[in-house]
Order: C-alpha cells, then sequence, then structure tokens
C-alpha cells in the first residue's frame, strides 16, 4: 500500500495570526488518521488547507503521489478528496436523496444514474426511510448522516471527517462509528478530527495531535494519549 495523502509543512495564515505552522502528515491507502487538539488548535484550518478551501501560505499536498496544492474542492473532489463540514448545512428544501443527488452528479452526469447511485448512499448510511423528506426536516443525527452521505456520493477514495459524532447520544455515536468502519473497509483512507477521545482513540490507526496551529505528537492512539505535552494542551501544564 503506498500513501494516499499527504501534507508536508502547511502554513496557513490570516494576517499576523499563524493557524496552521508548518504541519505534515501522511494517510496510508485504507488508514484511519485521527487529528485531535484542544479548540482553536487548528484542526479545521488544516482540513480546509488540504481540501481546498483555503490556499496555505507555504507547503505542499499530494495525493497518492500527484502534487494537488491549491487546486480548487471541486477539483480536489473530481481527483477523489470527499469532506463533512463541522456545521451541517443541507440544502432545506430539497429531499435527502436530492441532496445527495447534488454530489453524485459528479461521476454521474445523467438524472436517472445520480438517482439510482444517489438512493445507494442514501440507504447505505440508514436514511433510506427519510429519502423523500426535505432535508430541512431532519433532526441533527440524521443531518450528520446526510452530511456523510453527501460526501460518499463523491465516491472519494480520501474522506475527511469533520466531527461527525459531536452532539450524536451514545446509540447513534456508535452506529457511526460502525459506518465509518464499513467505509474503510470499502478502502478508503479516513482523516478524522473529534473532541471524543473514545472515539478518535478506538477508530484511528494513527493520531496527530495539534496545539496552536503547531504539531505536539503523532504516533499510534496509546503513544499519543500518554506525551506529557498532549496531555498538557488538554488538561493545562499542572497535568
Amino acid at each position: 500500500m503506498g500513501v494516499a495523502l499527504r501534507a508536508e509543512a502547511i502554513r496557513v495564515q490570516y494576517g499576523g495570526l499563524m493557524a496552521v505552522a508548518d504541519v505534515g502528515f501522511e494517510v496510508q491507502e485504507g488508514e484511519i488518521l485521527g487529528l485531535i487538539g484542544p479548540n482553536g488548535a487548528g484542526k479545521t484550518t488544516l482540513f480546509n488547507a488540504v481540501s481546498g478551501y483555503v490556499r496555505p501560505a507555504r507547503g505542499r499536498v499530494e495525493l497518492f503521489g500527484k502534487d494537488v496544492t491549491g487546486l480548487p474542492p471541486y477539483a480536489l473532489a473530481r481527483l477523489g478528496v470527499g469532506r463533512t463540514f463541522q456545521v451541517v448545512r443541507p440544502f432545506p428544501r430539497l429531499t435527502v436523496l436530492g441532496n445527495v443527488m447534488v454530489a453524485a452528479y459528479l461521476r454521474h452526469p445523467s438524472r436517472a444514474a445520480a438517482e439510482r447511485a444517489a438512493a445507494a448512499v442514501v440507504a447505505r448510511v440508514g436514511l433510506a426511510r427519510f429519502r423523500d423528506e426535505p432535508a430541512g426536516s431532519l433532526t441533527l443525527p440524521s443531518r450528520k448522516r446526510l452530511e456523510i452521505a453527501k460526501a460518499l456520493a463523491l465516491e472519494p477514495r480520501v474522506l475527511l471527517l469533520d466531527e461527525v459524532v459531536a452532539g450524536l447520544n451514545p446509540r447513534e455515536v456508535e452506529e457511526t462509528i460502525d459506518l465509518i468502519r464499513e467505509i474503510r473497509r470499502g478502502g478508503v483512507s479516513i482523516v478524522i478530527v473529534e473532541h471524543i477521545m473514545r472515539v478518535i482513540m478506538g477508530l484511528s490507526d494513527r493520531v496527530v495531535a495539534l496545539s496552536f496551529g503547531k504539531k505536539l505528537a503523532e504516533g499510534t492512539p496509546a503513544e499519543v494519549a500518554a506525551n506529557p505535552e498532549v496531555i498538557g494542551a488538554y488538561l493545562g501544564s499542572a497535568a
């Protein structure tokens, strides 16, 4: 297996604020990489840089060995990058199926083919009974599932998941964990940002920890959880 996604020395600045300071990571094909850090650590900004929503001030992004630095999101989607967003914003008046069809058109230009592909994804994420309901009527857990469905309809090879279990109850969390594992079994490489430590540590093969835009640690979940700098970043230096 090779490297699916590589970020090298990514730097993102907003005026005098260094949001991401020369951070790098690799995701192997079929791997789940966890990205952790306190609020404001730079996790979502790093996601934005590697998925084309922010152009890094410096650094390089490679997708399966190809330099894709600075490409816009639609170009990266065509090359196999899908992502979810921390704040879920479906098209509220479109049906659940219609929302997913918007993404499915990327790979399936005809309406009939896009509808078939979207229907399969809707069923895959457990939303089949809501497929003809307007997305604006969904509960938060179902909107989270819809967010994943829209990303999956792009048929990604690399999937970036930004806090997809935040706000869910324990049963919904377990169902989402099962879904993420099933997606990985399908050959998709995953980078996941999450604040619930038992989720990120239980899912991830490796973990990268950030604080104030810098990489603190990288390793197995156990190694990172035991790292004094990571503990200090979450609990304070006295810990």
